[in-house]
């Protein structure tokens, strides 16, 4: 097994350098300022892991998998197992070196003090540590394409749509250690499918049982991904979903239009509360004067443990100098400064003001900065908002002030500045808390305050601004398209509140209307002969189930995985919130939905019928076929290695060409027809003959 282990470690080698010097290239182009890379670096980091992982397991076996060279490989003196041990032991160990030496490198480079105008925290070298792992569902998915007798368009890849359906998980998975089971399991059972395909040169019949099951299970997970993903291309292509977009003029007037989402085309503007058509306003008026202006408030926050939000946030002002950088650290809850040309520590802030460099740290703030999330980063803050305290800083001259200080019965819940007015040079900071909505001037001077009527639990976004003839504030309750926490009917059932304020703070009206939906096509039923039953209850209830979490933590977080199902509403209905369900139309689609399930499960069992596999095959395909729809049926064509079929010479039927008797009858085969050209006699033409001997 050495030598086997050294042949490989000579011919694979040479490979090893390759993802380091993409890697090299890729950051000398692109120099990191931040120690989690913007998504764009991670993605290709990710498909350096993916290329490199695959391509090593296709090299290790394809060229010694077939004809001689394979029969030359099983002939040495070792078992087909500790073979392909040797081969995936070196093939998993160069693949770590690859990629682990640069990963070592880079964090090592950017976890140094001066290297990078940004703190460092380990744990921003996960998201690139779960890419490099995932590889290793790569490179059994290589080997395993490498095996397979099929065509290359076909079945053939399967196994890489596996390991993409791996990594999904990886990227959508909200902690570290649960795309870890992800990969351990996908890599487990690509492991065991590559094995079994091993030692029985691919074909599915001769392998154990327990490598069946893997390749059973990664070309179940390659299938459903390609079921998902084109399902979920055909209803954005060829879908006809409209959303209703919401709009306020400057006087107060909320405008509502319809959108298709396949093109952007926004149609004609609507009042939201008589339905009637603005006809004074059009679509090519949007980005106009005659619009209000608002600033969003609080909203849910990603969460991911690829998220650079959970350990840091980008803050900037005026004030701050164009060659500096600041970043609110989540652990240390303090502001550090960072040079942006020499990377040097310039200092941090707390809540009693600035300490430089070298000196000990001071206070910190307490309690969590209130900010915002993307998927992958946070946004800049300009204001630290705390739950006890707001502060504003001046870069400058290294100098903080509390900005707002709440009462003691309520909690700072956002902070964000409004700009508009007349000339659109106003501006005001808005603070909201847990009661209320404070209006200060740019020097923290208090303006107006104005009741807050919903809180976060109530699944609004909150959009706050002033108002033209006469002039007054509002606050606008409406419902996020996005929002975590409602279904689909909690969220067209949902009133929106316009509430207006006088320049005192006083209530002048409470206009409320209600959101507008479409009526969804009744072609979105025929989805239900292409969705297999399982898919479609497990994505349903994995959101149901995401959803109630969000509930019951508090809405506060937003999974990413829950964002990422947002799109099965474009071909399972009853799932959209943009469009009403006409009547028939989810009865229709389960329907037809168990209607492609019970013809799949009959094909199933009439094609092992066909091929005379025994009754418990035959029932457990046609379990798979119902479970899985035409995913199960096409699982059932493609792992199988289906024989030739000849006709009985009694009963006339079509039987399979590998069984010594016929299936329907029990005859044998029929004898071939003499013609002159046998080497032997038959037993039937010379009875009796005995080998002669010399005395």
């Amino acid at each position: 097994m050495k030598a086997l282990m050294w042949k490989e470690l000579r011919e694979n080698v040479k490979w090893i350098s390759l993802p380091g010097l993409a890697i090299l290239l890729v950051v000398l182009i692109d120099k990191p300022e931040l120690p989690m890379f913007a998504a764009t670096d991670t993605y290709f980091f990710c498909a350096i892991a993916a290329v490199f992982g695959a391509a090593l397991g296709f090299v290790q076996i394809f060229f010694e998998g077939h004809g001689d060279k394979r029969s030359l490989l099983l002939h040495r003196p070792l078992s087909p197992l500790r073979i392909f041990l040797a081969k995936a032991l070196v093939g998993v160990g160069l693949y770590l070196l690859a990629l682990g030496i640069p990963f070592l490198c880079l964090e090592t480079w950017l976890a140094t003090p001066g290297n990078m105008p940004a703190p460092f925290h380990w744990k921003t070298s996960l998201p690139w540590l779960a890419d490099i792992l995932s590889g290793l569902a790569y490179y059994f998915a290589g080997m395993l394409v490498a095996q397979r007798e099929a065509h290359w368009l076909g079945s053939r890849s399967l196994p890489l749509a596996a390991a993409i359906f791996c990594s999904c998980l990886v990227w959508g998975l909200t902690e570290f250690w649960q795309a870890l089971a992800a990969i351990a399991l996908f890599a487990s059972f690509m492991s065991l499918a590559a094995w079994s395909s091993f030692i029985s040169g691919g074909a599915y019949d001769r392998q154990p049982r327990i490598g069946r099951v893997g390749l059973v299970t990664t070309l179940l997970a390659g299938l459903l991904l390609v079921s998902m993903l084109v399902k979920q291309l055909i209803g954005v292509g060829f879908g006809s979903e409209v959303i209703y977009v919401c709009d306020l003029t400057r006087q107060g007037r909320v405008l509502m239009a319809p959108c298709r989402e396949n093109d952007g085309k926004i149609g004609p503007w609507l009042d939201a509360r008589t339905g009637q058509e603005a006809t004074d306003i059009n679509a090519s008026l949007r980005e106009s004067r005659l619009m209000a202006t608002w600033t969003e408030m609080e909203t849910p926050l990603y969460e991911s443990y690829r998220n650079s939000g959970r350990f840091y946030v980008l803050c900037a002002n005026d004030s701050k100098p164009g060659r500096e950088r600041w970043f609110y650290d989540q652990e240390q809850h303090r502001l550090h400064g960072y040079h942006k040309v020499y990377n040097h520590f310039l200092g941090s802030f707390g809540p009693t003001g600035f300490t430089p460099a070298g000196e000990q740290l001071g206070e910190s703030f307490q309690g969590d900065l209130c900010h915002r999330r993307t998927r992958w980063f946070a946004f800049d803050r300009d204001l630290l908002a705390f739950p006890r305290a707001v502060y504003r800083v001046d870069y400058s001259k290294r100098t903080i002030d509390l900005f707002f200080a709440p009462a003691a019965e309520e909690t700072v819940a956002y902070s964000e500045w409004w700009k508009g007015g007349l000339d659109d040079n106003k501006k005001l900071a808005v603070i909201s808390t847990d009661r209320s909505f404070h209006f200060l001037t740019e020097t923290g001077e208090p303006v107006v305050t104005v009741p807050r009527a919903y809180g976060t639990k109530h699944g609004y976004v909150i959009g706050v601004g002033m108002l033209e003839s006469p002039a007054r504030y509002f606050v606008w309750y409406r419902t996020w398209p996005f929002e975590p926490s409602l279904g689909p009917e909690e969220y067209r059932s949902k009133v929106f509140h316009l509430y207006e304020y006088d320049l005192a703070g006083k209530e002048l009206a409470d206009l409320d209307h209600q959101p507008r939906s479409a009526e969804a096509s009744y072609a979105k039923a025929l989805f239900g002969l292409a969705t297999p039953m399982t898919e479609a209850a497990t994505l349903v209830g994995l959101s149901e189930s995401l959803r109630s979490q969000v509930r019951s933590e508090g809405r506060a977080h937003k999974p990413v995985l829950l964002d990422y199902l947002f799109s099965i509403r474009h071909y399972i209905p009853g799932t959209s919130r943009y469009e009403q369900n006409p009547t028939g139309l989810l009865p229709g689609y389960i329907a037809l939905l168990l209607l492609a399930a019970a013809a799949c499960a009959l094909a199933c069992f009439m094609v092992g019928h066909r091929f005379a596999y025994s009754p418990a095959r035959c029932t457990g395909w046609a379990l798979a076929g119902a479970l899985f729809g035409w995913v199960g049926l096409v699982l059932m064509l493609v792992v199988h290695d289906w024989p030739a079929l000849i006709v009985c010479p009694k009963c006339r039927k079509p039987r399979v060409v590998t069984r010594d008797f016929c299936e329907h009858c029990g005859a044998q085969h029929a004898a071939p027809v003499a013609d002159s050209t046998e080497i032997f006699d038959s037993a039937a033409a010379a009875p009796g003959v005995a080998l002669a001997t010399t005395p």
